[in-house]
């Protein structure tokens, strides 16, 4: 989960106080530049709204063809 979302880890670790910590101790480095680390929180919130899935009048939106089709093959429509 560290190498997957380090920012937010650094955010749990900095609001807990875990810094300090053995296994959390790599996070602090990042945690201390409070510019970039506002930066890069704001980055990985924007990320994760652009990968979620998106809904129209409670209809499923495709982000690209590929899930387009399987979108159609969830539901038995014909192409």
């Amino acid at each position: 989960m560290a190498e997957d979302d380090p920012v937010t880890c650094a955010k749990h670790a900095k609001d807990s106080d875990l810094l300090d910590l053995p296994g959390l101790k790599r996070f602090k480095r990042l945690a201390k530049r409070e510019k970039k680390f506002v930066r890069m929180l704001r980055q990985a919130v924007k990320a994760k709204q652009k990968n979620a899935i998106k809904y129209k009048f409670d209809i499923r939106i495709p982000r690209n063809f590929r899930e387009a089709k399987e979108l159609d093959k969830e539901n038995g429509n014909a192409c």
